[in-house]
């Protein structure tokens, strides 16, 4: 027997998705690699393209916030609507619909380290999507969550943007910024939030990317900036449509030279 409706939704899906049709957006559940179920709402733009798109993982953060705060008008609906990016927000791990069988409040050091398999699981999920680029992903994590964000974009090489919140980041994280690739970010950090604000910045100083931006926001902590600070949504959103957009397809090809050679390449053509 299962203790609550949504947990026998859960252990009735082992992998793929189920699908609640509601307007553009549908809800979805999935597998972390390590069995734990978890749950989003994908946002697909009302048009199809004739070329494949970007998409972006919005995360809530664990624990605090739910995945709804993606799926507000201006958030996960205005990527694939007014910028023709899908989207998919999710609940983390032992949060709101991804709450398995543990409270997030009562993980381990070594419970929280799989937050990252979450990530990693969402990215695989959206990418596999029709009509999505899987080389032309964003993540955006707050939170707990900004540094397992940080991890695995740094690691995947599907993941070419990335926006942190009120991110904690540590030595490691620090590392992986110091030896990883140029990957344009977007930080956000209040100042009434002190550490993270320095912890931030301190990030932001040691991207690569000359799409990198810092956003000093007045007050408050993960997604909650968005509600203090008007525009700010839109500005994120907007930075995500901007750089995935701008990369444009990615195209495997061959040619033959007139010795017999054939040569590989990459052929980028522009959206």
């Amino acid at each position: 027997m299962c203790s609550s409706d949504l947990l026998c939704l859960m252990n009735l899906v082992w992998a793929g998705f189920v699908t609640i049709a509601r307007a553009e957006q549908t809800t979805v559940t999935f597998r972390a690699e390590d069995g734990w179920p978890l749950m989003g709402t994908l946002h697909m733009p009302d048009k199809k393209s004739d070329r494949p798109i970007p998409g972006v993982v919005l995360m809530a953060e664990p624990e605090w916030i739910v995945r709804s705060t993606f799926d507000a008008e201006d958030r996960g609906p205005a990527l694939a609507k007014k910028f023709g990016v899908a989207a998919l927000s999710l609940d983390m791990r032992g949060s709101g619909g991804s709450l398995g069988s543990q409270y997030f409040a009562t993980f381990s050091p070594a419970d929280m380290e799989k937050l990252q398999m979450d990530v990693r699981a969402a990215i695989k999920f959206l990418s596999s999507q029709a009509n999505v680029d899987p080389n032309r992903i964003g993540v955006l994590g707050a939170g707990d969550g900004a540094k397992y964000a940080l991890l695995e974009s740094m690691e995947n090489p599907a993941v070419q943007a990335l926006a942190l919140v009120s991110g904690a980041f540590d030595e490691k994280a620090m590392n992986y910024l110091r030896r990883g690739k140029e990957l344009p970010m977007f930080f956000v950090a209040a100042k009434d939030d002190p550490d993270s604000f320095r912890e931030s910045a301190g990030a932001f100083s040691l991207s690569k990317s000359k799409h990198s931006d810092f956003y000093a926001a007045a007050k408050g902590h993960g997604t909650v900036i968005f509600s203090h600070e008007e525009g700010l949504v839109d500005k994120v959103m907007a930075w995500f449509a901007e750089t995935l957009q701008g990369l444009g397809t990615e195209k495997l090809i061959t040619m033959n030279t007139p010795d017999g050679w054939t040569l590989y390449g990459k052929l980028r053509l522009p959206d």
